[in-house]
């Protein structure tokens, strides 16, 4: 993408920034066109850059991100034109699984502070947002990092009795960091959005230890089954990996049984591949690319499934929706349920801007997509 983006404008000046430019600066360095090479911390100082004469070798402005303690709030606030506003009130991670370079792209975990969020989430409602999504590297770890030290829990329950937007939305939580009062805080929740998204990775113990992934098959389903039980209309989620090293037919087929038998709603499936400075790249049993491939197709097609048995247990149903931007169907709109349901829907003379919110009654599951009628709005 950078030599497309040169050869189209050799006299621009090209800025490179991101977990690519903070884990390997040099490669980049000798990419033609290349004129800065940010690192992840150096993100809120773009246009300032940008403003600077060109060099004539790349400049490169890349630290340590372990020294750093703070989470800037040039970092925290990405929505732009979107209906959703994404709110960073975490990042790095500390917990160093065997796959994953995110801790030398991302550094250790740092929080924002709790009144600095709860400040973030008035300031977009005030702008119009109805929903915010809260994300993080590794959420569950949320302000351990301050002193003192409090959890996200509690950011949680003061999110709540503020109510200062519409309606808010977590990213993605590991399995080990809900707790049974976690549980029992979204079942009652009118303000968090029934949806998680659990990151599991692999559904076979010995692949887990290998992953250095702090809990086990069986805990994972187990919470699965508590979460359906106890909230109303959740969407459950999850990340799977296939193809990570050792992970023979039979470790294979455990993680696919996990997946198929655990009460979840969709699937994120991701090809293991090795990542410099991480443990796993030298683990020496690889698994085939074609293999993977195989496994891939499985694991997608169980997803597929798994979705579509979903948005048809929502037939009939009435549910809220915030407008999105326009469906790509002529004549429809597209809004989104606080159980991440995508619902298209004609409006008819009724004039809809996106983040309006609308009732809508679930009418129809066609092509993969669901069509609703509006009842209220």
């Amino acid at each position: 993408m950078i030599r497309q983006a040169h050869r189209k404008n050799p006299s621009a000046s090209i800025l490179v920034t991101g977990c690519y430019a903070q884990t390997d600066p040099k490669a980049l360095a000798k990419v033609e066109g290349v004129s800065f090479i940010l690192g992840n911390d150096q993100k809120g100082s773009l246009i300032e850059y940008l403003k600077q004469e060109t060099p004539l070798q790349p400049q490169i402005v890349v630290n340590d991100l372990f020294k750093e303690e703070l989470l800037f709030s040039s970092e925290f606030a990405v929505h732009g034109e979107k209906s959703r506003a994404h709110v960073k009130i975490q990042d790095g991670c500390n917990q160093m699984c065997s796959y994953c370079v995110i801790p030398f792209a991302r550094g250790k975990n740092r929080s924002l502070s709790p009144d600095r969020v709860i400040e973030e989430l008035k300031r977009l409602s005030e702008q119009g947002f109805r929903e915010a999504v809260l994300t993080g590297i590794h959420l569950g770890t949320y302000v351990r990092d301050l002193n003192p030290p409090s959890s996200l829990l509690q950011l949680l329950q003061r999110i709540e009795e503020a109510r200062p937007i519409h309606r808010v939305r977590l990213s993605s939580i590991d399995p080990e960091e809900i707790d049974e009062e976690t549980v029992e805080f979204f079942s009652r929740s009118r303000l968090f959005c029934a949806y998680l998204h659990i990151p599991v990775q692999s559904g076979d113990d010995q692949i887990l230890k290998l992953m250095r992934r702090r809990y086990t098959a069986e805990e994972f389903r187990s919470l699965a089954f508590r979460l359906k039980e106890k909230i109303s209309s959740l969407c459950l989620g999850t990340d799977v990996m296939v193809g990570f090293p050792y992970e023979d037919e039979g470790r294979f087929e455990d993680s696919y049984r996990l997946m198929e038998e655990s009460p979840l709603d969709y699937l994120h499936v991701f090809p293991y591949s090795p990542k410099k400075r991480t443990r796993a790249a030298s683990f020496l049993s690889q698994v085939e690319p074609k293999v993977k491939k195989e496994r891939m197709r499985r694991m997608s097609e169980l997803s597929h499934g798994k979705r579509e048995a979903f948005y048809r247990s929502a037939l009939g149903t009435q549910v809220e929706l915030i407008l999105e931007e326009d469906s790509n169907l002529p004549s429809f709109q597209k809004g989104l349920s606080r159980n991440y349901l995508p619902i298209h829907f004609s409006a008819g003379a009724a004039t809809l801007a996106k983040r309006d919110i609308v009732r809508c009654r679930v009418d129809r599951l066609e092509g993969g997509l669901l069509f609703g009628e509006v009842v209220e709005g």
